[in-house]
């Protein structure tokens, strides 16, 4: 092949060596030896015909779709799902796993929203069994709390004070992710 220039030369090699970002996921992947979920299996699965049929826009999307469905136990594989995040938006890779920053809410603001929340659900719940529903409160009705009152939704789950048994599973399952990502300050 000639090229007609130095810089036709060089763009030609650069792409010769560049990685496709099907591979870039795929070494993302391989080096953090996750569990899949059965989601996040069928997204990978599905990253072949992905790049095929979209390019790296869709494969781009499909990165997002398998971090999104990725349950990361150890600190490798919670920064690989960084990694596929910042694949999906085409932004740097990060290179070292470093926490997200904790929120803080004052014992005062855990108090108003407790009692705002309590009031709430209590309304929620009494409406539901009126009409012949469940009394167990749902994850979308602390989603309606949280718009309505205007609170981060995060708040909103540590201010919950109503006990399991009334809260569907994946209640209780945001309530503890939540509690990792907001700390209260009782000072």
């Amino acid at each position: 092949m000639r090229f007609r220039t130095d810089a036709q030369r060089k763009a030609v090699f650069a792409n010769m060596n560049r990685f496709s970002v099907k591979d870039d996921i795929q070494n993302v992947l391989d080096k953090a030896r996750f569990e899949y979920t059965p989601a996040a299996e069928t997204y990978v699965r599905a990253l072949n015909e992905s790049d095929a049929m979209y390019g790296d826009k869709g494969t781009r999307t499909q990165a997002l779709y398998i971090a999104n469905n990725l349950q990361p136990k150890t600190d490798e594989q919670k920064l690989a799902v960084k990694q596929l995040m910042a694949i999906g938006y085409d932004k740097p890779m990060p290179l070292v796993y470093e926490p997200d920053p904790v929120d803080t809410m004052s014992e005062l603001e855990l108090e108003r929203i407790t009692d705002s929340l309590t009031d709430y659900m209590r309304d929620v719940r009494d409406m539901r069994v009126a009409r012949g529903g469940t009394s167990e409160f749902l994850l979308q009705d602390y989603k309606d709390f949280a718009e309505e009152y205007g609170y981060p939704l995060d708040k909103v789950l540590v201010a919950n004070d109503w006990v399991k048994d009334v809260l569907s599973d994946d209640i209780v399952k945001a309530i503890e992710a939540a509690e990792e990502r907001v700390k209260i300050d009782w000072s």
